[in-house]
C-alpha cells in the first residue's frame, strides 16, 4: 500500500445530498466530487470496518489512464473502510456508493498523493480521478477470489 499523507482517521468527513446524482465529501479539508455514472441499488451502503471490492481506473485529469483492474490479467480489489489502505479521497468516494454503482471519483491532492506524489506516476500536488465500479462489500476480511491490496500506480 502507499503511504499517504493523512489516514482517514484524521480526516472530517461530511456528505450533502446523497440523493442527488453528485455527492460531495470533504476530506482533510478539501471537496472530494462523487459523480453517479450508473446507479448501484440505492440501499446497500458500506460501512467502516468492512471489505470492499472495486474495479477502478486510475487516470490524471489530462486523461492519462495510469492503472487499471480493467486490464488483461488483472483483478478487481479489496480493502477494508476505515483501514487506511487506500488514499483517503478514494476511500470517503467508495463509502458514498452503493452496491453495483460506477462512479468516477475526482480526488484533489489533499486527499490524495498530496506533495510527494507517486513518481513517476503521479507528479505533486496533483489531481487524480478514479473511475470505480463498487462491486461488493462483505464483514468478513477479505471476499473469495480477491485481488491484493495495491491500489499504487503499477508499470505492469
Amino acid at each position: 500500500m502507499a503511504d499517504h499523507p493523512k489516514g482517514l482517521a484524521d480526516t472530517q468527513l461530511s456528505i450533502a445530498n446523497k440523493d442527488a446524482d453528485t455527492v460531495t465529501v470533504e476530506v482533510n479539508g478539501v471537496e472530494v466530487v462523487v459523480l453517479t455514472t450508473q446507479d448501484g441499488d440505492k440501499r446497500n451502503f458500506p460501512v467502516e470496518g468492512q471489505t470492499v471490492r472495486i474495479d477502478y481506473i486510475l487516470s490524471l485529469a489530462n486523461g492519462s489512464v495510469i492503472d487499471s483492474t480493467r486490464e488483461p490479467g488483472r483483478k478487481p480489489v479489496d480493502f477494508q473502510i476505515g483501514s487506511g489502505e487506500v488514499v483517503p479521497g478514494l476511500e470517503a468516494g467508495v463509502k458514498t456508493m452503493s452496491r453495483g454503482q460506477f462512479a468516477r471519483i475526482k480526488i484533489p491532492p489533499e486527499a490524495a498523493y498530496g506533495e510527494d506524489g507517486v513518481s513517476p506516476f503521479v507528479a505533486p500536488n496533483m489531481l487524480i480521478i478514479y473511475d470505480v465500479e463498487l462491486i461488493t462489500f462483505a464483514n468478513t476480511s477479505t471476499p473469495d477470489g480477491a485481488g491484493k491490496k495495491n491500489m499504487r500506480p503499477s508499470s505492469d
